[in-house]
């Protein structure tokens, strides 16, 4: 399952989600975002729901959810949908601005709250998910300013623009 959050990087996620995944249901709470949403063969379903109040009368083992944690206003709800809906040893995956990162605009139109690796890792733990792996990733270094970001960034990367969390389900 994708939870899909409003387009451009995302989207593109999701497509690869779609390209690489047996089936996919993606999710949105924006009618617009799903007509963006990529077009799928019979093996990917887009429905309107709240990331915040999901469920399913099926178990999935992936769950992916992409820069979209951060615009929750009740996240402890969507971990709970979350956990809920995967398998027992299924996968949750969630990408997030990095709040450790002084760049990172904690103003952004729709942020309602930032993490760190920390703060995301002791919330996942609450709602009895086991983080298997922390990663960091920065943009893409296409100007000089860039380049000398991703040297910073390879020497510090608790400072990377964006993190993602693999966690499992802790029972």
């Amino acid at each position: 399952m994708s939870v899909l959050s409003g387009g451009g990087e995302y989207l593109r996620l999701h497509r690869e989600i779609v390209k690489n995944a047996r089936r996919v249901i993606g999710i949105d709470n924006d009618i617009q975002a799903l007509s963006r949403a990529p077009k799928c063969n019979d093996k990917c379903t887009h429905l309107y729901a709240d990331a915040q109040s999901f469920s399913f009368n099926r178990k999935f083992d992936v769950i992916v959810a992409g820069e979209i944690i951060e615009h929750l206003q009740n996240p402890d709800a969507f971990l709970k949908s979350a956990y809920n809906c995967l398998r027992k040893e299924g996968r949750l995956i969630i990408t997030t601005p990095n709040a450790n990162n002084p760049f990172v605009s904690r103003n952004k139109v729709g942020h309602v709250r930032l993490y760190n690796p920390k703060e995301l890792v002791i919330l996942l733990s609450k709602h009895s998910f086991k983080v298997k792996s922390v990663q960091y990733f920065e943009g893409e270094a296409r100007t000089f300013r860039g380049k000398v970001y991703e040297i910073f960034v390879h020497i510090l990367p608790f400072l990377a623009i964006d993190f993602g969390v693999i966690a499992k389900r802790g029972d």
